[in-house]
């Protein structure tokens, strides 16, 4: 499902790999699925930089370890106008 979303929305040239909470069994906030992420990607979880749509998610990606995360405020036509980093 990931894999069509970006295609979809033709980002796949940023995009180097979808992670799913699919993979980990479990749902956010788990911290367990940010560091499933940060393996897979061989990523230090200090390292990785989490944003989201919401401030729900942000608990996990701090608790797995994730200092940079927060959410991000769309402006009128949906484009991301500020990504805020903790």
């Amino acid at each position: 499902m990931l894999e069509s979303m970006v295609s979809h929305a033709d980002i796949d040239d940023l995009v180097e790999a979808t992670i799913s909470a699919d993979e980990v069994r479990t749902f956010k906030p788990d911290a367990e699925l940010h560091r499933h992420a940060a393996a897979r990607t061989g990523t230090p979880i200090d390292e990785v930089a989490h944003v989201t749509a919401g401030w729900f998610d942000v608990m996990g990606a701090q608790n797995a370890g994730i200092r940079g995360s927060g959410p991000i405020e769309r402006g009128g036509r949906g484009n991301c106008s500020t990504a805020n980093r903790h």
